[in-house]
């Protein structure tokens, strides 16, 4: 089968395509037959530090496709179904095996291809902000709540317009939350009409530029927001503690970790200090989902079954698909999504499939 491997750290073009023996597949697995995948941010941090993604070969956090084969162990999953699934590694392949308990089927509503969009965020966003279970003693939550975010609340999400961003606004409108985003001033517009009740321009990358006042102006006599969903570098956890009410939470959603805001004092965490803070503070858990054993993803993926998937087919929450590459582009999907100027998700098709689609759309 086909494959893109990281030939050594570095840019785009060290993505390269060779050919590799079909992935060994275990008693509790199932083997998908990959009709797309999509690019996550640590897809790029994995090819420019040459992190092993999650200890796989290859690179891709997410898939969808057919099942072609399943391990003597399989009951839920059977060989022709379309399925799309959450994956710790190897989604850039012709061919990929994962445990039966991280496959989802196909939103009725949606194609193959576009399913491929979902499975990380949905996980991703699901576990840090709505999950039930508290998963692992280590998972923080507000006294007397079963999930870190509920209907009537306000969320600031930064970066409303990538991969996450669509995806943590829509699902939070669904389900009751005043939703407020930071993204650049070309994609507010595209923000409003997947949801945001309120967008402000703003670019990390100039350091004089804030988000600090409009937030607190929004949500009223600086009051603040209930949680922060952010991707910002952590020199902006200071900021984003300015925009959380007391009690609420910052998330950053790339780095697995949460810190709430300490009603206990009044000092916020420096920067620097960050570290150090969250091994203080016995608020501090983990949030993010990649990093969880395979019993806790399993468990995420039957919540989000139940609970997000119904939108889905609903039409509440949609797939936000910006461009689509064959796998001999892998480069370039690369380059688009370094460029920020993206929407939503890129997806990479296999090369065969790719070619067939644009036959049957000539």
């Amino acid at each position: 089968m086909k494959v893109i491997v990281v030939t050594s750290p570095g840019g785009p073009d060290v993505l390269k395509e060779i050919e590799v023996p079909e992935p060994e597949l275990k008693d509790d697995g199932v083997l998908i037959k990959v009709a797309a995948t999509a690019l996550n941010e640590p897809d790029l941090t994995a090819r420019t530090r040459s992190l092993p993604p999650m200890q796989r070969e290859y690179l891709g956090l997410e898939c969808a496709g057919t099942i072609v084969k399943v391990g003597k162990d399989v009951q839920r999953w059977k060989v022709g179904q379309e399925v799309c699934a959450v994956l710790s590694g190897g989604g850039y392949a012709e061919m990929v095996a994962v445990q039966e308990g991280l496959v989802f089927p196909i939103p009725k509503s949606i194609s193959v291809e576009e399913a491929a969009s979902f499975p990380q965020v949905a996980c991703s966003v699901w576990a840090a902000l709505f999950t039930e279970d508290k998963l692992s003693s280590e998972y923080w939550l507000p006294a007397g709540r079963n999930s870190r975010l509920i209907a009537g609340e306000t969320i600031l999400v930064h970066g409303g317009s990538g991969g996450i961003g669509s995806f943590a606004i829509q699902l939070a409108k669904a389900r009751g939350v005043k939703v407020i985003v930071t993204a650049g001033s070309d994609k507010l517009e595209f923000c409003k009409t997947i949801g945001a009740d309120a967008c402000i321009s703003f670019n990390y990358k100039d350091k004089e530029d804030d988000f600090i006042e409009r937030v607190n102006r929004e949500t009223g006599a600086n009051k603040g927001v209930d949680v922060v969903l952010s991707s910002l570098p952590i020199e902006y956890m200071a900021r984003n503690h300015a925009c959380v009410k007391q009690g609420g939470t910052v998330i950053k959603i790339n780095g697995c970790w949460m810190l709430p805001k300490d009603t206990r004092r009044a000092s916020t965490p420096q920067a620097k200090k960050v570290n150090s803070e969250l091994q203080a503070n016995f608020n501090i858990g983990v949030a993010g989902f990649r990093f969880r054993n395979l019993e806790e993803r399993a468990k995420v993926v039957e919540e989000v079954k139940k609970h997000v998937w119904p939108l889905i087919e609903a039409g509440k929450v949609k797939p936000v698909v910006h461009h689509r590459f064959p796998f001999a582009k892998a480069a370039e999907a690369h380059r688009l999504m370094e460029s920020g100027k993206h929407f939503g998700k890129i997806l990479i098709i296999p090369n065969d499939r790719f070619e067939n689609s644009r036959i049957e759309q000539s």
